[in-house]
């Protein structure tokens, strides 16, 4: 059954949840809000599961309750995987949880503090119906940066030429090593607005918090768009050999911290050397990598990267 948004709350909640599910559906939006869209007898995370797969936005109500829950933090989790629009619908002035951060660490969000409620109600419904009428990547991010108060969305900017693909992939996999599944959002949004490659990867290393994570980022993103470096670089240690393990090449597994970085974030570089002090082979790597990733659709998009 297709439908068009999944509602994640904290029972605590439920009252605004019901809320935002009715004015949701009275505008025919189809919703999926537990209880009530979970069979009798049906297993509670399979539903879940089951929900997010079927629904093209994903609203989370953000309060003081949802922020620390955990079966908020795991649908929030999968919606992630997912690939869905998230859309907090802030019901508290309430700080992220380190949690909500990693997953949703953006300032955009729908704010409701104040009364009336139904006032924001309308704004969100408004959200969403801009959202469902577009599949485009970079016009879902850009009705994303709504902002306060503002009812209707931001019109992407007219790209002045075409970008490769590639390239903001790359950068993409660069910056995830240090901010996880939300660099694609941060690069596709910055792509908006520049059309230099060296430009927008200032842009989004302002997002990284630490100033040596920062400077190792610029400093990567140089070598690979920047002008060509009048020295060449030290060359990257070779490890010494442990016995009755397999010795692997650096630039091998760099590779491979990278792309799973896209997918779990700075987690890579440890999980890449578990996996490579078990591993035979660069298939195994991959595949013991994969292991950690919460859904089928992750793990294969994953293993795909092989072939790049």
């Amino acid at each position: 059954m297709s439908l068009d948004v999944f509602i994640s709350y904290s029972t605590k909640d439920k009252l605004t949840a019901d809320a935002v599910c009715n004015t949701l559906e009275s505008r025919g939006i189809r919703c999926w809000i537990a209880p009530r869209d979970i069979t009798p007898g049906q297993d509670w995370s399979d539903a879940i599961i089951d929900g997010l797969s079927a629904v093209r936005v994903f609203v989370l109500l953000l309060s003081s309750s949802s922020n620390i829950s955990e079966q908020v933090k795991r649908e929030v989790q999968n919606a992630v995987a997912e690939g869905l629009p998230i859309v907090p619908f802030r019901l508290e002035d309430v700080a992220l949880s380190k949690h909500m951060r990693y997953f949703i660490g953006t300032p955009h969000w729908l704010d409701a503090l104040t009364p009336p409620l139904e006032a924001h109600l309308e704004r969100l419904a408004k959200t969403v119906c801009a959202l469902l009428q577009t599949t485009d990547q970079d016009q879902i991010d850009s009705v994303l940066l709504l902002e306060e108060g503002l009812n209707t969305p931001v019109p992407p900017p007219v790209a002045k030429e075409e970008w490769n693909p590639d390239t903001l992939r790359r950068i993409e996999r660069e910056l995830a090593f240090f901010l996880g599944p939300m660099a694609r959002m941060m690069v596709h949004q910055a792509a908006l607005t520049t059309f230099d490659s060296m430009a927008l990867v200032q842009m989004v290393s302002r997002s990284i918090a630490r100033d040596e994570e920062r400077a190792r980022f610029l400093e990567t993103c140089e070598r690979l768009f920047g002008n060509p470096p009048t020295q060449a670089p030290a060359p990257i240690p070779v490890p010494a050999p442990v016995p009755m393990a397999q010795v692997w090449d650096p630039i091998v597994l760099q590779k491979i911290e990278r792309q799973f970085a896209v997918h779990i974030g700075p987690l890579s570089r440890i999980l890449v050397k578990r996996a490579s002090q078990k591993a035979r082979n660069v298939d195994e790597i991959y595949h013991l990598l994969a292991e950690n990733l919460p859904t089928p659709r992750e793990r294969d998009a994953f293993l795909a990267e092989k072939r790049t």
